[in-house]
């Protein structure tokens, strides 16, 4: 394209969009600052100056003010007193979800109105026996004595935030309990949505076969609660699970059907407005105001009113127009992936979309209109969200250009006929049936193609989180090549040239030094990670069952490609995490004791098993290594714990000693001629069998870490905590540190998540 610089203007000035910014900025400010009226005071402040300053700086002082706005609503969201969350604690509130049942046997729920222990509280997640939880519905008013605990945050590099995913919802607690009382029933604009949303669905259950009602329902209400495993896999990874979400996409669909069938029948502009705006706020209210709906919702609104009104349409206007009102209703949705995905779309349309649109005006016959709109619409709708699902989910699709091509006209139509079967199911099922079986067809169509690409091979590939400014380098390379840049098309190819190089560069520039290690948090069981000064990148143990889809997340998210993995012992709560890297191809050599060594080839049968003994040494890299100290080749002991691999990490003048699951008499024996060591992995999660003064003595390490989550063993134990708290500098556990991080160069610098809250 070759664009006029008109008037010597670079930009197409867009305020709201620069609003839009300042307001997220601020947001993401406030996360970190704590709550005050202060911030409130200081925008009326700068309001009343830039009404009474020159002209020239009135914008600028505005851009202040919505910043400090953006503060003050984020860090109020965020301010939250929580009571001392316990075992046994006296829980109530009302039902404003409808109760599902887990792979696990066990219902979850969420109250509001909540009081814990006769304190009045935020939401509150619920985790309860699926039998007690089959008499309970929306709007019911319920009471049970639980187990009370506050969410976490970031427990482990690159992890997921439950505490601030669970907070944007309005849930400030999560309760274990095995017995629900209901006590009253109370209504509400929450509960009225809920069971309209409810009701609506059974229709769907009755008016669809089997096979087709679970994705109708995801289509049209975004209940995804019947879709089976395997189909909605094949969705996410064909590109298309916001198919089966209520997004912008489905809003946008049925909107428009209504407006144009208004216009068919014949009806007035005014009227056609209110009832266009009429169906606008029931489909929100029914689907549960979710942010894409919000989002799609305030865009037609104000779409509509600005044509009615005769106002120039100016699609990045509404959709600046939708972030700031959805902001300010709910701002911590900023981090939400489904925010995110839905506004990211959108520019992408808005930007690249338009640019593709615009190239191919002129090389596509005018009666390929349709596909051209649809390749557009796909390019734009695909590089807006391809920085976010592989930033939040670690995945994308390969083939999610042409998907998206095939799928969206079908699925379209499959809206459209879904919503009207429903429309008349809810008067005659008959009638609705009678019409949904052709509406099946074309479900069943989807699902056909949706299957048969999901077959392909390399479909979908995981990817590596790319840090935050990369993610931003993204989108303004889009915001460079849209319409809104008012210069050469050679000149925005620079730009974006530029911006990216930029982006890499800097990922280059950030790139850490010398040794990282990391102990991660992962419950009962141990963990531990270490990247090499020359890139070296092995694991020592992987935690348990119940924590393995953490370690192969983390390692995925952090572009881990690891060379090997030393296992201390083939316990479950070390083992299971390595087994389940090795079965997911991201791990094919181990080093264990020679004791263990046909256990753990049992495992993993394709898999490169070096057995070890005292003595051994493993050069991680040309300036790293790690000898065995534990156990001999010869060892026989009566506990499995006691033949763990002891390893001694060196680097740089620095050592880490990692022990397993030892006892403190094989301390005893093996640390007596260590000397001092820099780390030190306490044995066996702090038992009291373990970490006996005798052998700190002799190593006397500067920080100790212990590896343990919540358990009935008593783990960690007071005397080994003493014990190690008298011989260390510094003593951390995975359960109130959450992760602990060594970066060790020229010194060691120390990091925990447990302070990232």
């Amino acid at each position: 394209m070759n664009c006029d610089i008109r008037n010597n203007r670079v930009l197409n000035f867009r305020p709201l969009f620069i609003l839009a910014l300042c307001l997220a900025l601020g947001i993401i400010v406030g996360r970190y600052l704590t709550y005050s009226i202060i911030y409130i005071i200081i925008a009326a402040v700068l309001g009343i100056a830039a009404i009474c300053l020159r002209k020239k700086w009135v914008f600028v002082l505005v851009c202040l003010a919505v910043s400090l706005l953006g503060v003050f609503v984020s860090s109020r969201a965020l301010d939250v007193d929580y009571v001392d969350a316990r075992q046994n604690m006296q829980v109530s509130g009302r039902v404003i979800s409808q109760p599902y049942e887990t792979e696990y046997g066990s219902s979850i729920f969420i109250i509001d109105n909540a009081n814990i222990d006769d304190t009045q509280t935020g939401g509150i997640k619920v985790y309860a026996d699926s039998e007690q939880a089959l008499d309970i519905g929306v709007g019911d008013i319920v009471a049970a004595t639980a187990a009370v605990e506050i969410p976490k945050g970031v427990r482990n590099p690159g992890g997921f935030n439950e505490k601030l995913y669970l907070r944007a919802q309005g849930i400030d607690y999560k309760a274990y309990t095995d017995e629900v009382q209901k006590t009253g029933e109370l209504g509400g604009f929450v509960v009225w949505s809920v069971r309209a949303s409810n009701y609506i669905g059974s229709v769907i259950d009755t008016i669809f076969d089997d096979d087709t009602a679970p994705v109708a329902k995801a289509m049209l209400l975004g209940d995804k609660h019947g879709l089976n495993e395997d189909t909605y896999s094949a969705f996410k990874d064909t590109g298309m699970a916001h198919i089966l979400a209520v997004s912008g996409l489905h809003a946008g669909i049925l909107i428009a059907a209504v407006y144009y069938l208004l216009r068919l029948l014949r009806a007035g502009r005014t009227l056609r407005l209110i009832v266009t705006l009429a169906f606008i706020a029931l489909y929100a209210f029914v689907t549960g105001l979710s942010p894409s709906i919000l989002r799609a919702s305030i865009m037609a609104a104000a779409l509509l009113l600005g044509t009615y009104y005769g106002r120039q349409t100016d699609s990045l206007r509404y959709l600046s127009i939708a972030f700031i009102i959805s902001l300010l209703i709910s701002p911590l949705d900023l981090y939400s992936a489904g925010f995110q995905l839905s506004f990211g779309a959108v520019f992408g349309i808005l930007t690249l979309g338009w640019q593709v649109d615009y190239w191919l005006k002129n090389r596509m016959h005018e009666k390929l209109i349709g596909l051209r709109g649809g390749i557009a619409m796909s390019a734009g709708a695909t590089a807006g969200t391809m920085p976010i699902l592989a930033s939040t989910f670690n995945r994308i699709s390969t083939f999610s250009f042409l998907t998206n091509i095939i799928i969206i006209p079908l699925a379209s139509l499959a809206i459209v006929m879904v919503f009207i079967s429903t429309l008349v199911g809810l008067i005659s099922a008959q009638v609705g049936s009678w019409m949904a079986f052709l509406a099946g067809w074309v479900i069943r169509g989807i699902l056909t193609i949706v299957d048969a690409i999901a077959s392909v091979p390399f479909v979908a590939a995981d990817v590596a989180s790319p840090p935050w400014f990369f993610v931003a380098a993204c989108f303004v390379i889009l915001f460079i090549s849209s319409k809104f840049v008012l210069v050469r098309t050679w000149i925005k190819t620079l730009a974006g040239a530029a911006v990216a190089v930029f982006a890499l560069v800097l990922m280059i520039v950030c790139a850490p030094s010398g040794m990282y290690m990391v102990f991660l948090d992962v419950g009962q069981a141990d963990a531990a990670f270490i990247r090499t000064e020359q890139g070296g990148e092995y694991f020592v143990d992987g935690g348990s069952e119940y924590s393995a889809n953490e370690v192969v997340d983390f390692t995925i998210r952090n572009g881990i490609t690891p060379e090997a993995a030393f296992v201390s012992h083939s316990d479950s709560d070390h083992f299971s995490g390595i087994v389940a890297l090795y079965e997911q191809g991201l791990i094919d050599k181990v080093y264990c004791s020679w004791q263990e060594k046909d256990t753990v080839q049992q495992a993993m049968p394709g898999a490169l098993v070096v057995g070890l003994g005292a003595g051994d040494v493993v050069w991680l890299d040309e300036v790293t290594k790690a000898t065995v100290l534990y156990p001999y080749n010869d060892t026989v002991a009566q506990e499995k714990n006691d033949t763990s691999l002891v390893l001694l990490v060196e680097y740089n003048g620095y050592t880490a000693l990692f022990t397993g699951d030892i006892s403190g008499m094989t301390e005893t024996l093996v640390f007596a001629d260590i000397g001092e060591v820099d780390i030190y992995k306490a044995a066996h999660h702090g038992s009291k069998f373990s970490s006996y003064r005798l052998p700190l003595g002799a190593i006397t390490p500067q920080y100790s870490v212990v590896c343990v989550g919540k358990n009935n063993f008593g783990h960690p134990h007071e005397w080994a905590m003493e014990n190690l708290e008298d011989y260390s500098k510094a003593v951390y556990t995975t359960k109130e540190d959450y992760a602990i991080e060594f970066h060790i160069g020229k010194d060691i610098n120390v990091n925990t998540y447990e302070e990232r809250e």
